[in-house]
């Protein structure tokens, strides 16, 4: 499988043209440990990849120019991000398809569930729906993988509760409520008779409080 070297994560990022997103892009890449996570934990599979909350398309490229070879779904409600992703896949990934959709209205789908920094976006009383859509739809010895900033205390939770207000602010993010859970909100939906589980600390070279929840469907 390819290494991930400054000319991988230069060769996307400047796909996206404008100074500020290609700067952001290559940012995502070389500091948020997802990515990485991620690519360890099915960059080596056969199944396609369904990307909840996929913004501008950064994750499916990283994880194709890796080697990564499935077909990728990837739904966000930004429109525009979702123009950048669409423009960039139909000229270098032609099968990755990004759509304008609501991750409470998931397709039918079977393969690995990948949903980073999303479900805070969603009212309480619907988080537990679509985390056990998600669920339906790992396939026999998949992944589901969320990270999430748990609701809790100290420092980095209140740096992410105000980089979340300043990313609205700017209108980076849709302004809209948010409502954290917590890691037991997120693990009950995924029962212990029917996948393995991988939960730890995720925030790596950033100051939030980014958790890993990585579910694998029993065989």
């Amino acid at each position: 499988m390819t290494p991930e070297t400054f000319p991988l994560r230069a060769g996307i990022a400047l796909r996206y043209r404008w100074p500020w997103l290609v700067g952001y892009a290559y940012g995502k890449m070389r500091s948020d440990p997802a990515y990485r996570e991620v690519f360890r934990l099915i960059g080596g599979g056969s199944r396609p990849l369904l990307d909840l909350g996929c913004g501008m398309g950064i994750l499916a490229f990283y994880l194709r120019e890796r080697g990564f070879r499935p077909a990728v779904t990837g739904l966000d409600l930004d429109r525009a991000k979702i123009r950048r992703a669409s423009r960039i896949a139909a000229r270098h990934y032609p099968d990755m398809g990004f759509h304008c959709r609501d991750c409470a209205d998931l397709p039918l789908f079977s393969g690995d569930v990948v949903m980073l920094d999303v479900l805070h976006y969603l009212p309480p009383d619907r988080q537990g729906q679509v985390l056990r859509a998600m669920a339906e739809r790992v396939a026999p010895g998949g992944w589901c993988i969320v990270r999430v900033s748990p609701h809790g205390a100290g420092w980095r939770f209140r740096c992410t509760l105000w980089v979340e207000a300043l990313a609205q602010r700017l209108r980076w993010m849709t302004p809209q409520p948010v409502a954290f859970p917590t890691l037991a909100d997120i693990s009950r939906q995924f029962p212990p008779s029917q996948f393995s589980r991988d939960i730890r600390p995720l925030w790596g070279l950033t100051p939030f409080n980014s958790w890993l929840l990585a579910f694998r469907r029993l065989p």
